[in-house]
């Protein structure tokens, strides 16, 4: 999956996205009956940010990368946190390495 470290969310921590022009990366999966609600309470994600939450269920007619890589698992849907990168409090903007690395720098703890 393109999966790369472009946002930095709102609590500060740099966190991996779905980025389609990022470098595919092999990632785990897991069946959960509860896994929106789960996901948005881990994520933080208000049930008013439409755009926070990815849901594609894989049909004869599914095209991209998200559904050839649940197709060739056997996965009929897929949902995942489908917020946009973040640098800098601008939502959309995808950090450069440097800046991702200096910013985890400046972080204490």
């Amino acid at each position: 999956m393109p999966i790369e470290f472009v946002r930095i969310s709102e609590g500060g921590e740099l966190a991996t996205a779905i980025c389609l022009n990022a470098t595919p990366v092999p990632v785990l999966w897991a069946w959960l009956n509860t896994a929106c609600r789960a996901l948005r309470e881990r994520e933080g994600i208000p049930d008013s940010r439409e755009d926070g939450l990815g849901i594609l269920t894989v049909t004869y007619t599914s095209a991209g990368p998200l559904a050839d890589w649940a197709r060739a698992r056997g996965i009929e849907e897929l949902i995942w946190t489908a917020l946009p990168a973040c640098m800098a409090g601008v939502e959309g903007r995808i950090p450069a390495l440097d800046e991702a690395v200096e910013y985890l720098q400046q972080l204490e703890g």
